[in-house]
């Protein structure tokens, strides 16, 4: 359990145990991610252990809020704790891939630590509530990750991250309401949606098409793949290819 400080007035300081370590919510989602990538070059992409002092300093951002991220790291394996040296991490190979990808193309390689998320405690009690609707407002979520994790109504900016988390990592999506669904394929439901719009402006009499392909689409199906059979599919609809027989 991840263990918090509480101040109780006339009392002495007390430590609130929570089930489950959260994000630091005194910094923002993008701080913590520049805080992962500063142990990935600080470890100098993991072949040296590295404790938080030294990332803090490399990032210009104080050594207690480097310290607050570790744990939750840890706990989705974007960090992994040395064995005999006390405070030493060094960065998943998943997170080095992402690091490497992210100076090219930032939102392709979110993808890469997209497995990870996925298999975290929060991704699964959403996974879960999803199962009985397709989708749950932002505000019912963060009370159902309240009670699992037993945290407390102060806790809801850290929960909230969580939010931020699974959706900037292509686990989940927001509509613009803040209603929350599960993300299929990478492409999100928003992107499906543009394409069907744009189909239909540029037809104005829209034909149904039943069509069978041989190809096996799977949520691990990478989103390169995934955008480049639909733009085969889009292409042949262009050259009257596919069409009323």
């Amino acid at each position: 359990m991840s263990e918090e400080k509480v101040e109780l007035k006339g009392k002495k300081r007390e430590k609130r145990k929570i089930k489950y370590p959260l994000p630091d919510a005194h910094l923002t989602l993008d701080k913590q991610l520049e805080v992962l990538r500063g142990y990935v070059v600080a470890s100098e992409k993991g072949s040296k252990s590295v404790g938080y002092e030294e990332v803090a300093r490399l990032v210009s951002i104080g050594k207690s809020r480097v310290s607050g991220c570790n744990k939750f790291f840890e706990s989705v394996g974007l960090l992994k704790s040395v064995k005999g040296q006390r405070g030493k991490y060094m960065p998943s190979n998943e997170v080095i891939d992402w690091n490497n990808k992210y100076q090219w193309d930032s939102e392709s390689a979110k993808l890469i630590l997209k497995p990870l998320f996925e298999e975290t405690w929060f991704a699964k009690l959403t996974k879960k509530s999803l199962e009985v609707k397709s989708e749950i407002s932002e505000k019912e979520l963060i009370s159902k990750l309240g009670v699992e994790a037993e945290a407390s109504p102060q806790d809801e900016p850290a929960l909230r991250q969580l939010i931020e988390y699974m959706a900037t990592f292509k686990v989940i999506e927001k509509d613009e309401k803040q209603n929350i669904s599960m993300s299929v394929g990478g492409i999100s439901k928003v992107e499906e949606g543009e394409k069907e719009v744009k189909i239909e402006k540029e037809y104005k009499n829209p034909i149904q098409v039943n069509i069978f392909l041989g190809i096996n689409i799977s949520p691990e199906m990478p989103e390169e793949e995934l955008r480049r059979v639909v733009r085969i599919f889009i292409d042949e609809i262009k050259r009257g290819n596919i069409g009323d027989e």
